[in-house]
């Protein structure tokens, strides 16, 4: 079921209008029912209007701060959402993969009928290293399986602080390498294979394109990126500069902007290292921050990023280095949405229309 009628998601296939940020022409898709620019899509004003409500009664105590709570953190992240499959019946197989690292847990989702070999993505869940989890993402997985008729391989990798670098990316990678190599009895077509993840998840999938590159295995055909974290620094990467007045937002709404942007700030990054580096690493390590990577050979890629995210900018940024170094990108920025829309599939049409555009890219390959 969906909580908006279908028509929006049906015009969010078409582009609003084509702007240039960084000498990359970048697809802006306005909210398909909205009237003002700079506003928040009053769905997702909704989901904002409650987080920040939250927000204020957890700072109420004397000092403005509290103890970080791993548990409440984790308990605290993923997105309610909706199963909107219509046509196809969609198996899920469960399995594991031995890695140097640690067994990672893996999902496998795929159509009942028709047993040939078939494109594979592999899916990578947000989750700021610390939480997140592959059952957020299970509808918009099998959705993604419904319309491209592929197989969607979620992937279950181990969390910091517990497990901090370099544990889940080289799971990742090698779960990518037991994907190629285990092709036949997976029923995938190795020639096939692409990878997907939304924040620490685009993180994961970035490096992973990073890692595939650098080892000379090339097995990834396309990346998809939504809303990625990219750097772990605001300051020491050549030519980036994070300038939150590009942020245009409705007077009403403006009390609403600092918690959207909170993301990627040198606050947040301090956090996400004490959670996922821990000191032990330079954060300008391409596997850590891919943004400092060297971006040539890379698999084509799709970039789907929010207006009022602190995360957009460092996609902007990345989608720059992409074009110069001659790897072909598509950007696409969802106008008045913010962080974590691919969690609320059925909720905001802009999820819907993102498995739609992670969909053509699989079809593409």
């Amino acid at each position: 079921m969906r909580q908006y009628d279908k028509k929006l998601a049906e015009l969010l296939k078409k582009t609003s209008n084509i702007i240039n940020v960084n000498g990359v022409e970048m697809e802006v898709k306005d909210v398909p029912d909205g009237h003002d620019m700079h506003e928040l899509d009053p769905r997702a004003l909704c989901i904002e209007l409650k987080r920040h409500k939250v927000e204020l009664e957890r700072h109420k105590n004397e000092d403005g701060k509290e103890d970080f709570d791993l548990e409440k953190e984790r308990a605290c992240m993923g997105g309610f959402n909706y199963n909107l499959n219509e046509k196809m019946e969609i198996y899920t197989k469960y399995f594991e993969v031995q890695t140097s690292v640690g067994t990672v847990p893996v999902w496998k989702y795929y159509p009942r009928h028709g047993h040939t070999d078939k494109p594979a993505l592999l899916y990578v869940h947000g989750g700021a290293f610390l939480g997140g989890s592959p059952f957020t993402l299970e509808n918009q997985c099998k959705l993604i399986v419904e319309r491209a008729e592929c197989v969607v391989l979620n992937i279950d990798y181990s969390l910091a602080p517990e497990h901090p670098y370099p544990i889940p990316c080289t799971q990742i990678y090698e779960v990518l390498c037991y994907v190629y190599e285990h092709a036949k009895e997976l029923l995938v077509d190795k020639n096939k294979l692409a990878i997907a993840g939304d924040s620490a998840g685009g993180n994961l999938a970035a490096v992973c394109a990073l890692m595939d590159r650098d080892k000379g295995t090339h097995y990834l055909k396309a990346q998809a990126l939504l809303y990625a974290k990219l750097a772990f620094t605001n300051h020491e990467l050549p030519g980036y500069a994070r300038d939150e007045t590009v942020f245009e937002i409705c007077e009403e709404q403006k009390a609403l902007l600092p918690g959207m942007l909170g993301i990627g700030s040198d606050e947040a990054n301090d956090g996400d290292e004490k959670i996922y580096v821990q000191g032990r690493y330079d954060v300008r390590e391409p596997y850590i921050s891919p943004a400092f990577g060297e971006k040539s050979g890379l698999p084509p890629a799709l970039i789907l990023l929010a207006e009022y995210d602190g995360l957009r900018l460092e996609g902007e940024f990345y989608a720059m280095q992409l074009q110069r170094a001659k790897v072909p990108v598509k950007v696409i920025r969802y106008n008045g949405i913010c962080h974590g829309f691919f969690d609320r599939l059925g909720i905001l049409p802009q999820a819907e229309d993102a498995v739609h555009e992670i969909v053509k890219m699989i079809k593409n390959i």
